[in-house]
């Protein structure tokens, strides 16, 4: 028997071998916004408004509420600052650690020790869960899931240890809503695991408190209204049916993971005669069939299967989400199959030549893990990523957008154009195509076409008067065109809309020094900084403030923390050697 202390080891060992090579992975996706630029996680101050704001910063439309999530990365950047190798050690950490307690869970539930192992091994390696790890924004899935795991396992114990099992529950919910489904999983966990040791259904009603609770926050904080979601034109029945497809589809890719990728476009069923449907309805038949016709030698084949579908009735499409299967919605749901594959894995080594069966098992883990190293290469930057998602989501709105963005930060703009362009004809949602527009308004602007450029960002805030970014772009293209205090304005209503925005007060400034106001442009640089004390440019500003109130000490400070954060700022360092030039040369 291994001793609990040497499976935990491998466990860890093998997660971090399998995604060390994403340590030097860069920032991408939504990483930009829920990291690089999210003022809320760059001062210990804010954890008050972490709690109390939505997960996307104002102006960006958000029903998630995630603020453990948001907490980990305020955590993380005074750790690391905006290092990503950082965010990834902390990503890989909680992966490991849910996959341990999933063993621990495995231990208790199976009680069989090889079986476990070999299930969180399969959970820690397989390259269906890089989506949550790899990818830093996906955090909220591992996160959620160790407190999942952790008040499953104080709930198995019982006693005292139901406080803490509760208390992991709420801390599971503020990581991520899918959480809500802990108490049906623990229903499953009682039925199939527990049934002499505790059947009272009074054990429930904290879990419910705690959900009640949660459910009263979550409204008063980010409202009660659904947000737009692609699946809501579908009606439930054919949503269901669709599910059945995609069901039958999750549980190919944890046999063979191919063609992994983010944005799965999967077509709504349009009947049950569909062949493709009903052959996925009479797959899942016949799985659970099976597994029923011999559930008492085979109970955690049935225990895993009931997990597996508990688990993802939050992305079940019950209630319209806005798309049909993400890989990721896997991450919890996956253990149940892992748990009945440990299982499976144990049984054969009883009945069959127990170095052939760990061989096999050797074999298929190290295939797993091969994919997933391999998985990682492509989350290596934006590019990489993009450019390896394309053939296999060719209609996605999402991946043009980002792709056009990172076509434009490399100059190219024909081709951030095009992708922009792509955008605007894939979709009908109103943020998707603000947010193509208002890009598209920056990109004419930097072209000097302000007209153009004016006319693209209106269109944008037509579509969403709050999106912050568009009100900002539309005041520098104000600006640029010498409509000043228009773009004063503008940039006025933008910080009504979202005072935390770094960026805004720092061209407010710009334009407040450019009509005199260097007290006024001072306090807007500040104020920028404070917000985000890594905004290069809002140094290099506020030394110019100092210079041109006759404080050069000053000045040559703020230059000097603008070139420590951005070296290759130019402004900032042709200050800074004149400063030095005349220094040198002062008569002492």
């Amino acid at each position: 028997m291994i001793p609990p202390w040497l499976a935990a080891s491998a466990i860890v060992a093998a997660t971090v071998l399998v995604y060390l090579n994403a340590f030097g992975n860069a920032f991408l996706w939504d990483d930009r916004l829920l990291v690089v630029d999210n003022t809320a996680i760059k001062h210990w101050g804010n954890i008050a408004r972490i709690f109390t704001h939505a997960l996307f910063p104002e102006g960006i439309q958000s029903r998630y509420y995630r603020p453990l999530q948001t907490f980990t990365y305020l955590v993380d950047y005074h750790l690391w600052g905006l290092r990503p190798w950082g965010f990834h050690l902390t990503n890989t950490l909680l992966h490991a650690g849910t996959a341990v307690l999933l063993y621990r869970f495995g231990t208790v539930v199976l009680g069989d020790p090889l079986a476990a192992l070999v299930a969180a091994l399969l959970f820690a390696v397989h390259p269906i869960h890089t989506e949550a790890v790899t990818y830093v924004s996906g955090r909220s899935d591992p996160l959620a899931a160790l407190c999942m795991l952790a008040a499953a396992l104080w709930f198995l114990r019982g006693g005292g240890r139901l406080v803490l099992s509760v208390v992991a529950f709420l801390l599971a919910l503020l990581a991520r809503e899918a959480a809500m489904v802990l108490p049906l999983l623990l229903v499953v966990v009682d039925v199939g695991v527990t049934t002499a040791r505790r059947r009272r259904w009074s054990v429930y009603l904290p879990y419910a408190g705690v959900l009640a609770l949660y459910l009263l926050l979550r409204t008063t904080v980010i409202g009660g209204g659904a947000r737009e979601a692609l699946a809501a034109a579908v009606p439930l029945r054919l949503r269901l049916l669709t599910m059945a497809k995609v069901v039958v589809e999750y549980l190919g890719l944890l046999i063979v993971p191919l063609h992994l990728h983010m944005e799965r476009l999967v077509r709504p069923a349009t009947s049950l005669l569909e062949p493709s449907i009903l052959a996925s309805v009479a797959v899942i038949a016949g799985l659970v069939a099976a597994i029923l016709a011999h559930r008492r030698e085979t109970w955690p084949l049935g225990f895993g299967l009931a997990w597996f579908f508990v688990a993802l009735l939050p992305v079940a499409n019950i209630v319209p989400l806005s798309t049909f299967m993400a890989e990721h919605w896997l991450y919890v749901p996956s253990m149940g199959c892992f748990l009945a594959a440990g299982w499976g894995v144990a049984r054969l080594a009883d009945r069959l030549p127990r170095r052939a069966v760990m061989a096999m098992a050797a074999i298929v883990l190290a295939s797993y893990a091969g994919a997933t190293i391999r998985r990682n290469a492509d989350w290596r930057d934006g590019p990489t990523l993009y450019q390896t998602m394309l053939p296999l989501a060719p209609e996605s709105p999402r991946l043009y957008g980002n792709l056009g963005q990172t076509y434009q930060e490399a100059g190219d703009n024909e081709k951030a154009k095009t992708a922009y362009e792509h955008v605007l004809e894939l979709t009908n949602n109103d943020l998707e195509r603000a947010m193509a527009l208002n890009n598209l308004g920056k990109l004419y602007r930097d072209e000097k076409r302000y007209r153009e450029s004016l006319a693209t960002l209106d269109r944008a805030l037509a579509l969403d008067p709050r999106l912050v970014g568009a009100h900002n772009n539309r005041a520098l293209t104000l600006f640029e065109m010498g409509r000043v205090k228009e773009a004063k304005e503008a940039l006025e209503a933008a910080l009504r809309l979202d005072a935390s925005s770094a960026p805004t007060h720092n061209n407010l400034g710009y334009v407040r020094f450019l009509r005199g106001d260097v007290a006024g442009a001072r306090r807007e640089y500040l104020a920028a900084i404070r917000l985000d004390p890594d905004y290069a440019r809002a140094y290099s500003n506020l030394g110019t403030t100092y210079l041109w109130t006759g404080q050069p000490d000053r000045a040559a400070d703020a230059y000097r923390e603008a070139l420590r954060i951005d070296p290759g700022l130019t402004e900032a360092a042709r200050y800074l050697d004149l400063f030095t030039r005349r220094a040198e040369s002062a008569p002492e």
